[in-house]
């Protein structure tokens, strides 16, 4: 948890974006899935609007296989501040390229309707 928003830097991740989220309890939090551990509690600052940068690399590494150990990362950089429009520091994924189609070119606020594009594709 920050007191205020980070200088970006991407610095060797491949993708960037912050959004906007209310923790109107103060209870924003990260659950583990599978094996991976919960994170500490990100909404230190008690109730009220924060800003998430997530930050991703490894992405496309892995985006057309099946593997046990994903080797996907992730960094959440969390900080209070008021809401505000998404803002895309970075996107691997560029139109145009055959991966391209998961997220259809919307922005992030949009419904991703992507997982179902990405299955219903014809083979070939």
């Amino acid at each position: 948890m920050l007191d205020s928003e980070p200088e970006f830097s991407l610095d060797g991740w491949e993708e960037a974006v912050d959004i906007s989220i209310h923790a109107p309890k103060g209870q924003l939090a990260v659950d583990g899935f599978n094996e991976t551990p919960s994170l500490p509690p990100l909404s230190t600052a008690g109730p009220g609007w924060y800003r998430v940068r997530c930050m991703a690399r490894a992405r496309l590494s892995e985006f057309n296989t099946i593997s046990l150990e994903s080797t996907e990362e992730h960094l959440l950089l969390v900080w209070p501040a008021p809401p505000g429009p998404e803002k895309v520091h970075h996107v691997a994924l560029r139109s145009g390229d055959s991966t391209y189609d998961y997220r259809g070119g919307r922005p992030l606020s949009e419904p991703d309707h992507g997982a179902k594009k990405m299955f219903d594709r014809p083979n070939g």
